[in-house]
């Protein structure tokens, strides 16, 4: 299904415990200090709540924020200082959901059509669209975006990029 949150369990996972509209969505990222579980979409990052116990699952959306600039949001993901960072059509911001603020992200911003970017306290990794909505590679640079290195992937069409623990 497209348009939509799904939540699975692991030992059933042909049929969603719940679905909910998610218009445009591209990412779901829990929490697991805050206890919520972010959802992106096309105009807004969402806050959900559960009590996985329940033989229903139900989520509460706790809160909401409307995505800066042109909205599109293409990509969420966790950031190392415990805030996020989103992309859309014509930016990259750092998200921080204990005040709402998104803030640009200076080394990447204004790059246009940036699908997904990962970071880590020394380092990022992110992928700029080519042809449509993918590329035949990604970027890896310092955090600050100096010393970039282009790493082709011939033959793949790359969207998502991931630091890995």
């Amino acid at each position: 299904m497209s348009d939509r949150l799904e939540l699975y369990k692991l030992s059933r996972s042909e049929h969603p415990l719940i679905a909910l509209p998610l218009p445009s969505g591209h990412g779901a990222v829990w929490d697991a200090r805050r206890q919520r579980l972010f959802a992106l979409s096309h105009d807004l990052i969402q806050a959900f709540s559960f009590d996985p116990k329940p033989a229903k699952l139900h989520l509460i959306e706790t809160a909401r924020w409307t995505l800066p600039s042109r909205r599109d949001g293409h990509d969420l993901s966790p950031g190392p200082d415990g805030g996020y960072v989103v992309t859309t059509d014509d930016g990259v911001w750092r998200f921080d959901p204990d005040n709402g603020d998104f803030t640009p992200l200076s080394a990447l911003n204004p790059k246009l059509r940036v699908k997904a970017v990962s970071v880590t306290r020394e380092a990022m990794a992110w992928v700029q669209a080519e042809e449509s909505w993918w590329a035949h590679g990604f970027t890896v640079a310092n955090r600050d975006a100096t010393d970039p290195r282009r790493i082709e992937t011939p033959g793949m069409k790359l969207y998502k990029v991931r630091w890995l623990p």
